[in-house]
């Protein structure tokens, strides 16, 4: 399938959930410095807020709140559970 024919929220959701891989693999290796593990956190943060901003935005063009809170915790919840 093409990656246009993808939602966004989907191919956010897809690239947070390699994200935390990356980073659990990262960490497995512990023979960096600090500085790489500052990196490390920062590309975790940055790589996983992406869906949550999409989710965010999305739900700014409705007004129901408690479906924008909802569709937060479960794209949380998701992307722990995937890991």
């Amino acid at each position: 399938m093409n990656n246009r024919q993808i939602s966004i929220q989907e191919r956010s959701k897809k690239f947070a959930v390699r994200v935390v891989k990356a980073y659990v693999q990262i960490n497995k290796d512990r023979h960096f410095n600090d500085a790489a593990a500052v990196l490390s956190k920062q590309f975790l943060k940055a790589g996983t807020s992406i869906g949550a901003n999409c989710a965010e935005g999305k739900s700014a063009q409705s007004t129901q709140t408690k479906s924008k809170v909802k569709n937060q915790k479960s794209k949380v919840i998701t992307i722990l559970y995937v890991r």
